[in-house]
């Protein structure tokens, strides 16, 4: 428990950006949001905009492994007691079966399956992590409960009458692919320093993930910069936006109170300060304020922090790179990783610098 009285007030950051916010697509996909530092979005999982279970991802063939786990005890938690935003019940689950519909809602079932059991190992490890840090400190806009998800968005879980309503014939195909997953990462979770990590992760980075203390202010040594080149190749890794000089101004001002804007330079509105080493957006002037790229980010929903702006003929023009906030686990890049035959473990290692992925005893009914 040492390390959770450090990062309480990380995690006391990531409880208070809910509810989600879904506003933002890739094509064909339900993206699930996440949290901020002023507004920054994390899902109930640890996510920010998370790849959902609706890519066109090709399925390859599973590589051989070898596993490496050690023996450990995961603080004795195998059971969930999760506040959902959509109905304001709380109801309980069985790790196995969170992990499961957790995965459901997270990431395609058409990625690769390595990639699915990092997504399932991060998924369980978030929890297990959340919810320890909620015992001991509850959070009562969650109820007291370890964590939160919305189920009539299926943000943060999916049942498996959700997802063959979703997926139709293809479901048969895709569920036991996952549940292989689910019951897999059940028995393993990702360590650092003897106790579960922070798994964070996001859809996909800008070619490079994000240091934690440039998104939330806090520092933690498994959550640093790492290469992520397979991102590139993501669907819609670049995309560009447009704003008439009209909606931007109603944005920003709806976004930063009391902004004062220069109605004879609308080109000086937005002037990027700083960016950090990974290329995401830290420190930009608007108006008369100075604000964290993420908050401009929130403000404009835009999917990434990463981005260029530029103004010529009364419009402003913003390029985005990436999906998410950048720390942690890029999915996308994981489901490239696999295809180039790393298995789960080396996913893990790559993203979470550090960590071990270790086995834990399982005591609860399988997922």
């Amino acid at each position: 428990m040492r390390n959770f009285l450090t990062l309480a007030a990380l995690l006391a950051v990531l409880a208070l950006l809910i509810p989600f916010v879904s506003a933002l697509l890739l094509p064909g996909m339900g993206m699930q949001p996440a949290a901020d530092l002023p507004p920054l979005t994390v899902t109930s999982s640890g996510a920010e905009e998370s790849a959902s279970p609706q890519s066109t991802a090709q399925q390859s063939q599973e590589p051989d492994r070898e596993e490496a786990d050690e023996t450990a005890e995961a603080d004795g938690i195998s059971r969930f007691r999760i506040y959902d935003r959509g109905t304001g019940e709380i109801f309980e689950l069985d790790a196995g079966q969170y992990i499961l519909g957790a995965l459901a809602s997270e990431m395609p079932p058409s990625f690769h399956q390595e990639a699915l059991r990092a997504q399932a190992v991060a998924a369980h490890t978030w929890a297990v992590y959340s919810a320890a840090m909620h015992r001991e400190y509850p959070d009562e806009t969650i109820l007291g409960a370890d964590f939160s998800v919305d189920t009539t968005r299926d943000e943060g879980y999916l049942s498996q009458e959700r997802f063959f309503s979703r997926y139709g014939a293809t479901a048969e195909l895709y569920w036991p692919k996952l549940t292989e997953s689910a019951e897999w990462a059940a028995t393993r979770l990702l360590f650092y320093d003897g106790e579960p990590a922070l798994a964070v992760y996001h859809a996909m980075s800008c070619g490079m993930t994000e240091a934690s203390e440039n998104v939330w202010q806090a520092a933690l040594p498994y959550l640093v910069p790492v290469e992520s080149k397979g991102d590139l190749l993501s669907p819609d890794y670049q995309v560009t936006e447009t704003f008439d000089q009209k909606t931007m101004r109603y944005l920003l001002e709806q976004a930063f109170d009391g902004v004062a804007l220069d109605e004879g330079d609308p080109a000086g509105w937005i002037q990027p300060l700083e960016t950090s080493p990974s290329g995401y957006l830290t420190s930009v002037q608007v108006g008369d304020q100075t604000v964290h790229g993420q908050a401009l980010r929130h403000a404009l929903s835009l999917r990434s922090s990463c981005m260029e702006v530029s103004f010529s003929g009364g419009t402003f023009t913003i390029e985005t790179r990436g999906y998410g906030h950048g720390v942690g686990m890029s999915q996308y890049g994981a489901d490239f990783m696999a295809r180039q035959g790393t298995d789960c473990a080396g996913i893990l290692a790559h993203y979470y610098p550090g960590t071990e992925l270790v086995q834990v005893s399982r005591t609860d009914g399988g997922a």
